[in-house]
């Protein structure tokens, strides 16, 4: 019951929403009259003024269109100015409070549901807490905390890597924090530059390891899961996937390497240094194609200097900008001490593959 019209008018001015009670206003009483009141409550403090009946509200949640990155109920999100809801008594006014202290002043409709944005917070881990007030200095007691993680920086490729000794082959990118853990080949592109060819995704797998924060691409649909010959690029986009916090990446993740086959000390030529490191492992159990294992099988034998031969004096050459020329085979294109060294190499026989053929498998 409302006492006197100046009471209506201040508790008009203090509340955003039409009063519904029961509060009682001590009037301005005559010297004959004596009212005594009593708080309902201890939670904050009151001067004896109001009888609202103040609970504890509910724990804030971030709201779901606020909430980015993996999860939508992980309360990490990269928005400055997220979206936060809760329950109260209905029609009351609650305080939010960033670490303590009051940032701002919601109502409760008369089902108790309360919603409103925070404004320009910063990159880190807050603590948004709520209570209820009457206005006039007496509060509820204070939920428990919202723990806000809040992340604007986006995440970035540290540096990238192609393995070639084994097989099968692997493109490895390093990342500065964790992205989407699903990642998966229809994120990926990969061109073998030199052909002008691009995979279809189905032929290559993606794992994430959240450990170290690692992505492996591999070419799991080509045989023996061996890149062909050529000046290759593998692609992440930058806006396939995120962040814990969903931010995407400052740019497209970029992997350039090159593979030919027989080319043993990876000089982008196959010529007598191959040879010769091929022969220093013949009939040897290696595993490695920097040894001469070119089939990966882990044994360099004859097989592997039949390989070497198909690619004799193959030379694959960087790839210009914008579009790569392709790979070209020619014997007449080797330096004259090159020749000169081979020709030594071999006993002063013409550099061509039937001779250096037979030249390994007599040592073989």
């Amino acid at each position: 019951m409302i006492e006197s019209l100046e009471a209506r008018q201040m508790l008009a001015r203090a509340l955003p929403f039409p009063f519904v009670g029961p509060i009682k206003i001590r009037p301005q009483a005559a010297a004959h009259q004596t009212q005594t009141q009593t708080p309902t409550h201890s939670a904050g403090h009151s001067d004896g003024v109001s009888s609202i009946a103040l609970t504890q509200p509910t724990k804030p949640d971030l709201a779901d269109v606020s909430d980015h990155g993996f999860f939508n109920n992980d309360d990490i999100t990269n928005e400055t100015s997220p979206m936060i809801s809760g329950t109260a008594t209905p029609t009351t006014l609650v305080e939010v409070l960033l670490n303590d202290v009051v940032i701002t002043t919601v109502a409760s409709d008369f089902n108790g549901l309360w919603t409103t944005t925070l404004n320009g917070l910063n990159d880190g881990l807050s603590a948004i807490t709520v209570r209820e007030t009457d206005g006039l200095g007496t509060y509820s007691a204070t939920s428990e905390p919202l723990n806000l993680s809040i992340d604007t920086v986006q995440p970035a490729m540290l540096s990238s890597a192609f393995f070639w000794q084994n097989s099968p082959h692997l493109v490895r990118m390093n990342f500065s924090e964790t992205i989407t853990p699903t990642v998966g080949p229809t994120s990926l592109t990969a061109t073998n530059l030199t052909q002008d060819t691009t995979l279809d995704s189905s032929l290559l797998s993606a794992s994430f390891s959240t450990l170290v924060n690692v992505l492996n691409i591999g070419f799991s649909g080509l045989a023996n899961q061996v890149v062909s010959d050529g000046n290759w690029r593998v692609t992440l986009g930058k806006e396939t996937v995120t962040d814990r916090a969903g931010n995407t990446l400052q740019e497209d993740a970029v992997t350039e390497f090159f593979f030919l086959t027989g080319d043993a000390n990876r000089d982008r030529r196959v010529d007598g240094a191959d040879l010769d490191i091929l022969v220093s492992h013949m009939n040897q159990f290696v595993g490695s194609f920097g040894d001469g294992d070119f089939n990966y099988d882990g044994f360099v034998d004859l097989r592997d200097a039949e390989i070497l031969m198909t690619r004799w004096l193959a030379q694959l050459p960087p790839p210009p900008l914008p579009k790569a020329a392709p790979m070209s085979l020619a014997s007449t294109s080797d330096r004259p001490e090159q020749r000169q060294s081979l020709a030594t190499k071999l006993g002063n026989i013409n550099a061509t593959a039937p001779r250096v053929l037979s030249k390994v498998k007599r040592i073989g």
